[in-house]
């Protein structure tokens, strides 16, 4: 099996040009009616059944806008499922690089051919996009890596769009626009799997679901609510987590969705929220883009997005803590992240449309610790009137614990040093300690968690002028999805032996099998903090981020205010 995998990577690697063929249609029956796919061969021999762009809901238009989604109806003529559906609409123009429609409730299966064979059926990757809640489509995925990569394994694979930005994540008010529909529809694709994925050769029993940054924020989301964690076989989440600030915190989604009616003319002096929403659900897509944009792309703080999930008391019936240890359903969850999760927004402005911490390439040189200073102040101690202390002080303990941290780690190598400072404290607060602390509160109520480190990079990945290089969001994509919009880089014999370990743990995790690491099997966090760190082999390690946690830990109670999650802290939690 690891000798085979290995030629697998290998060959997308070196031969992803090389003779594939497309050929005939493949038919199957659903629930809801026949759907009609594509037949696809890879140069190996493998046969795979494609279908593109099936509905899972009803459309969300007019009067559904802002509404949970409802099933699609049946249909009675077969529905050809060989193209992607058009995306949902994205936060702004410049995000736009397909077709956009309201009408994207839509989802991809690809299955080998021979799963239909198989009584009991196969495991199922259920995979949600990233995109901070705003941007993306499941045509982000290659069928065909996604074939070769995962469908080859008896693994049968599902991608989903689900509503973005303001349409899939608005909110006002509990009960007229609670907002969260962007996860209210991939609880609709759950079930339409659940009830039809038998048919693609697929076990309903065994859907695994996954998703990379907020794609991994909402596999948290889904292995909490009620609503969908019964569907759920088990959870694998790359460097994303609900604990994430932005998931925390309603007052800002709400406080941006009047900001967005009000630019559409649709508030007045008496705020009435069931007014507002059919306002709102009245406007045309353009309109809506225009309001955004009239408002700024970007929020003015280090969390990016201006929609994202929130407590509504109904996806969420109680805060994330509490669902955690109420839970009966404990998932098996395998979660973690990069050691410098923020670098390509820093240094290289990914998603630049709505990337607030990016660092112009002329101030690379003169990045200096009154630059780190002035960065915590802006986004940081300026916006939380809830310090008692001098804010100056507070300044100085970020500084000073991640200086020394950085000097520390890199044997007083001070070259880069406040960029590298700032690089570190954003991975922190965004991603790293988020995911740390939501696989930790897992295990601690006895949920079976797995959690691990990519360090590995190729510096080859990088433009020449960026003076810093290392494991950063997003780099397994190119390794495990790959995309033709993604930087081309010559891979190395590294290279493959980082995609065959990590493809490898992914995949055994998903199908139930052993991974040993030497002659130990792969550990649980419980009790030991022992995680895998990823590189060209993989490692069992302790205390995962100890010194960064601890002083996140420290300072929310020290202020009564926990940046990670962007809340006030009570000890409760």
């Amino acid at each position: 099996m690891y000798n085979n995998m290995y030629y697998k990577v290998k060959v997308i690697f070196l031969f992803f040009n090389t003779l594939s063929i497309i050929y005939g249609s493949t038919r199957i029956q659903t629930n809801y009616g026949d759907v009609e796919g594509f037949n696809y061969e890879d140069p190996e021999g493998n046969e795979y059944g494609i279908f593109l762009g099936i509905p899972y809901a009803k459309p969300p238009l007019e009067e559904l806008r802002f509404e949970k989604p409802l099933p699609p109806d049946k249909w009675n003529d077969v529905k050809e499922t060989k193209q992607y559906s058009s995306d949902c609409i994205q936060l702004t123009r410049s995000d736009i690089k397909n077709e956009i429609s309201e009408d994207c409730l839509k989802l991809n299966i690809i299955t080998l051919k021979e799963s239909k064979n198989n009584v009991n059926g196969y495991p199922v990757l259920f995979i949600v996009h990233d995109g901070e809640y705003g941007i993306g489509s499941s045509s982000f995925f290659c069928y065909k890596i996604l074939a070769r990569n995962f469908a080859s394994q008896n693994i049968v694979v599902v991608t989903i769009n689900y509503r973005l930005g303001a349409f899939g994540f608005g909110s006002l008010d509990k009960n007229e626009m609670p907002g969260n529909y962007g996860l209210w529809d991939q609880r609709m694709a759950l079930i339409f799997i659940k009830e039809n994925i038998k048919f693609f050769g697929g076990n309903p029993s065994k859907i695994v679901v996954m998703g990379l940054g907020s794609g991994a924020g909402c596999v948290g989301a889904l292995s909490l609510s009620p609503h969908t964690n019964k569907y759920i076989y088990k959870a694998i989440q790359i460097s994303g987590s609900i604990f994430n600030g932005l998931s925390s915190v309603n007052n800002i989604l709400t406080n941006e969705t009047l900001n967005l009616a009000s630019s559409l003319n649709c508030t007045t002096e008496n705020i009435n929220f069931k007014e507002i929403k059919e306002c709102l659900k009245s406007k045309y897509i353009n309109e809506v883009i225009n309001g955004v944009e009239k408002l700024g792309k970007k929020m003015n703080n280090i969390y990016m997005a201006k929609f994202g999930p929130s407590y509504d008391n109904d996806f969420f019936p109680d805060n994330y803590d509490n669902l955690i240890l109420q839970s009966k359903i404990k998932i098996p969850t395998f979660i973690g992240s990069t050691n410098l999760e923020t670098l390509n927004y820093v240094l290289m402005n990914d998603f630049p449309s709505i990337n607030s911490i990016y660092i112009n390439y002329k101030q690379y040189s003169r990045f200096q610790e009154k630059d780190l200073y002035e960065f915590i102040r802006r986004y940081f101690t300026s916006k939380h009137h809830h310090f008692y202390v001098d804010k100056k002080i507070i300044e100085k303990k970020i500084v000073n614990f991640y200086k020394d941290l950085v000097i520390s780690e890199r044997r007083n190598n001070t070259d880069n040093l406040y960029l590298i400072c700032l690089i570190r404290l954003t991975s922190d607060i965004l991603i790293n300690i988020p995911v740390l602390w939501e696989g930790e509160a897992k295990s601690k109520a006895g949920w079976p968690v797995y959690m691990y480190k990519n360090i590995f990079y190729n510096s080859k990945m990088f433009p020449n002028d960026i003076p810093i290089k290392g494991s950063t969001h997003g780099i397994e994509n190119y390794y495990i999805f790959y995309n033709k919009k993604q930087r081309k880089f010559k891979k190395s014999i590294k290279d493959v032996k980082f995609a065959v370990r990590y493809l490898k743990t992914l995949i055994y995790f998903i199908t139930d099998k052993s991974l040993f690491i030497g002659k130990r099997k792969i550990p649980k966090y419980i009790r030991t903090g022992e995680y895998l760190e990823f590189s060209t082999e993989i490692k069992i390690k302790q205390h995962l981020y100890k010194k960064n946690s601890e002083f996140w830990k420290d300072y929310r109670s020290e202020y009564h205010y926990d940046l990670i999650r962007n809340v006030p802290y009570t000890k409760e939690w």
